[in-house]
């Protein structure tokens, strides 16, 4: 799901995007707008996306939509689907986040402003009123990055504090409680906190120190507190995590970096999706070393499947390959990280569920896997 993190390629900072069901790479070329260059006030462009919507961020700031627009959540004062990308107006736009029907987006003074499905509270609005325009949510400022998870919503402030809103019912926003949030609540017992991750029922953040804390389901070992742990509340140190740069949660399973390049996995591994080497037991409980993997730069990882980048600029896959998403040039599942051939010059990628995207240096994007809702068309351009 959505994550903040503060340096790296890494969700959602670049985002996600939903492609074209083809079992190799396709090239999506943004013609006629520069969306890469050409800015009134420069920011990230990011590529964000949910199972069956997306959202696009140039650098001059502008900010584009595209997919399922059921519960409003492309923010254009409507509830139509949109096949081809569609300019939303607002301005002054910085960061995005994605969940399943909701989006919230971070603007350059610091407002959160949000759009979509509200039935848990996820847009933080103090009642559970669906919006199909972007509004600003009252009583939060000063804010650094947001993620989005399926019903929740996390947000990072400048002074390291975290705030959270949304379904609770498995203690996913880490009050001490299993119950939803229509507002932003202070997680009181957090502090120093430097990325952030809401994956499906759990969430994951990182701390200045390098650990890592989680709370929520753990059905399928997602937190990586051991097979006996059901779910937490509060945000719980996982023990022995150490020297962690990123982190990435997704439905039923999380993925970290650490500062030597190794990357470290728990959670559902039915597909292979963790690149362990063995689907016998699709269940990992703890944090478990990917093996034969080094000199990684940044993670990212789905329901059933994962990317990695190293150093070097390539790009590694894992997982479910039903729909061709590891752009392997196949549909066999792989168990293992397998190099994506025939690809460089990697800005960013993310993956989500049955497809990828990868954004060059030249602008263009690389969308492989299932198509939802006309998220992405390879005649597709923004104009």
């Amino acid at each position: 799901m959505g994550v903040y993190k503060e340096h790296g390629m890494k969700k959602n900072r670049y985002g996600r995007i939903i492609g074209i069901p083809v079992i190799a790479l396709i090239i999506l070329v943004v013609a006629g707008c520069d969306l890469f260059s050409g800015m009134a006030h420069a920011v990230d462009p990011i590529v964000a996306a949910g199972d069956y919507h997306a959202m696009v961020l140039k650098e001059d700031g502008t900010l584009w939509a595209i997919g399922d627009n059921a519960y409003g959540q492309l923010g254009l004062g409507d509830v139509d689907d949109r096949t081809a990308f569609t300019e939303v107006l607002v301005s002054d736009v910085m960061d995005v986040a994605v969940g399943a029907y909701h989006t919230i987006i971070l603007k350059t003074d610091g407002t959160l402003w949000v759009a979509g499905r509200n039935d848990d509270g996820q847009l933080g609005l103090d009642n559970t009123a669906d919006q199909d325009r972007f509004v600003q949510v009252p009583g939060i400022s000063n804010i650094k990055g947001v993620s989005a998870g399926v019903a929740h919503t996390m947000v990072l402030k400048h002074d390291g504090t975290l705030w959270v809103t949304g379904s609770n019912f498995d203690g996913q926003l880490g009050l001490g409680t299993s119950e939803d949030q229509n507002s932003f609540v202070h997680v009181s017992d957090v502090a120093g906190v430097k990325a952030i991750s809401a994956g499906g029922d759990h969430s994951i953040l990182l701390k200045t120190d390098g650990s890592v804390w989680v709370t929520g389901d753990n059905d399928y070992g997602e937190l990586g507190l051991g097979e006996d742990v059901d779910e937490v509340t509060s945000f719980t140190e996982v023990p022995g995590l150490t020297d962690v740069i990123a982190i990435d949660a997704a439905w039923d399973n999380s993925m970290v970096l650490k500062n030597d390049g190794t990357v470290w996995a728990t959670g559902y591994n039915g597909n292979g999706g963790l690149g362990i080497g063995d689907t016998d037991d699709s269940d990992i409980y703890t944090f478990t070393m990917v093996p034969d993997v080094a000199d990684v730069q940044a993670v990212a990882i789905s329901e059933y499947h994962s990317m990695i980048l190293k150093t070097d600029g390539t790009l590694w896959a894992t997982g479910d390959n039903e729909e061709g998403e590891l752009g392997l040039a196949d549909t066999d599942d792989r168990d293992t990280f397998t190099q994506v051939p025939d690809i460089s010059g990697i800005q960013a990628f993310d993956v989500a569920y049955q497809h990828s995207i990868v954004l060059l240096n030249d602008g263009t994007i690389q969308t492989i896997g299932a198509d939802y809702d006309g998220q992405s068309d390879e005649d597709d351009d923004i104009e």
